[in-house]
């Protein structure tokens, strides 16, 4: 028996056909299990995701004239909420710092996006209200310790990356990205908890004005790949599955035996 690589996070047992032998089957299974797969990052790449990175692999320090703060562990509980109510504001007492208009946006083209600079040049009464910075994320701790272990376990599937990704669970694969496909599956792996429900709708204006409902639809799905403990239940069924193996050969030697001593 072989144990098949964690494929998008999911790790599960692979039977093989018994070759003949028990001694070979096992010995089969050991060379398989010793197979080191190969790390994203190595072991003292990954422990800057606990000094200069955050868990998730972003700058912990904040920048030099203070207008992004540092990362301090984000908001993790929510006093008063109410599940199904709407979510409180955590900022609500924040007051703008100041305001970009068709008076003063040429100071601030270097932070701007094309899209921003596009509606400045058409609106001459638009504005932009700009806020403090924060840096309210956050993750479950159980995630923080799996990204941690998928940083050094993820790798490409076997047919290239575009195919999957293995050795990974419960949390992004490559928390610190060494190219352009990680961290797109950094994106698409990205934590949405286990499971959600919501209620979509997608509203256009066009340049009139009028806003109008484009559509709007239901949103059921889950994430096994997000089931707390996946790696443990698959490490259970590992388990199992070579003792079934191994009761199977072990019938397969008994009756072979009977058989030969039946001829």
């Amino acid at each position: 028996m072989g144990r098949s690589p964690l494929r998008k996070g999911i790790s599960y047992p692979r039977a093989m056909r018994p070759p003949g032998t028990l001694p070979l089957c096992v010995l089969v299974t050991v060379v398989l299990a010793g197979v080191p797969a190969p790390a994203s990052v190595s072991n003292q790449e990954a422990m800057e995701l606990k000094a200069r990175l955050t868990p998730v692999g972003a700058e912990r320090a904040g920048n030099a004239d203070g207008s992004i703060p540092a990362w301090t562990g984000g908001i993790t509980s929510a006093p008063g909420y109410v599940s199904g109510a709407p979510r409180p504001d955590p900022f609500a007492a924040d007051k703008p710092l100041f305001s970009i208009t068709a008076r003063n946006v040429r100071d601030y083209q270097d932070k701007l996006p094309e899209g921003a600079k596009a509606l400045f040049a058409k609106y001459a009464d638009y504005r932009m209200e700009i806020y403090p910075s924060r840096r309210s994320a956050a993750a479950p701790d159980w995630v923080y310790e799996n990204i941690f272990r998928n940083a050094t376990q993820a790798h490409a599937a076997p047919e290239g990356i575009a195919y999957g990704v293995e050795g990974a669970v419960g949390g992004i694969p490559f928390p610190i990205p060494k190219n352009g496909p990680e961290a797109v599956w950094n994106h698409l792996l990205a934590f949405w908890g286990p499971a959600r429900e919501l209620t979509v709708s997608t509203y256009i204006v066009p340049a009139g004005g009028a806003v109008e409902k484009a559509s709007a639809y239901k949103e059921i799905a889950d994430f096994p790949y997000y089931t707390q403990g996946a790696t443990a239940i698959s490490v259970v069924m590992l388990v199992v599955s070579f003792a079934l193996l191994l009761l199977i050969n072990l019938l397969q030697a008994w009756t072979r035996r009977r058989l030969g001593a039946q001829v």
